[in-house]
């Protein structure tokens, strides 16, 4: 499923008695997205060092840029006015899963795919340019590329915090 672009747009207009013009302002407003991967884990602990863990990992990815339409109506009534703002149209896929592990096993989680279309174009200099018969001279290439984001996670009960005990076998990461 993909999330369209909206925007929601705040106008008003303000007559300016002195100089006898109306001033108009237009807010909209900006929202910041994550893009990439952003993976949320809530695990719990029971006394036999099972592991329960909801896991909800989120991919987002720029599919495109739209128009903002609150600088193209402020950029129509300036004149010689070359103003654009981009916005970008962001795709999300999402899953949530309960998974229950042993301390030190190692859990899979998969099926978070994706079927994008590539697109290559290609042409000989110049003469792909001919009107009529440029097409002639130039090369086009679609390829449908189906990826899988398959996530291993494992968790590992630490029972005492002392760094000469459990947390030996991962002192090499922990900074100094």
């Amino acid at each position: 499923m993909d999330n369209e672009v909206y925007f929601e747009l705040e106008m008003e207009e303000k007559e300016n008695e002195e100089t006898n013009t109306v001033d108009l302002t237009v807010k909209s407003k900006i929202k910041t997205v994550p893009v990439g991967l952003l993976m949320n884990v809530t695990p719990q602990i029971d006394h036999q060092d099972f592991v329960t863990l909801n896991v909800r990992p989120t991919i987002t990815r720029i599919k495109e840029y739209r128009e903002d339409p609150g600088v193209a109506i402020v950029a129509d009534r300036l004149t010689d006015s070359n103003i654009s703002s981009k916005v970008p149209v962001v795709q999300v896929r999402e899953t949530e899963s309960v998974l229950e592990v042993k301390s030190r096993q190692i859990a899979v989680i998969g099926g978070l795919m994706q079927d994008r279309m590539e697109k290559d174009e290609d042409s000989v200099p110049w003469l792909g340019e001919i009107p009529a018969v440029g097409n002639l001279f130039k090369f086009r290439h679609r390829n449908l590329v189906k990826t899988e984001l398959v996530i291993f996670l494992r968790p590992t009960v630490i029972r005492k915090a002392d760094i000469k005990a459990d947390l030996s076998d991962f002192r090499q990461f922990l900074r100094e």
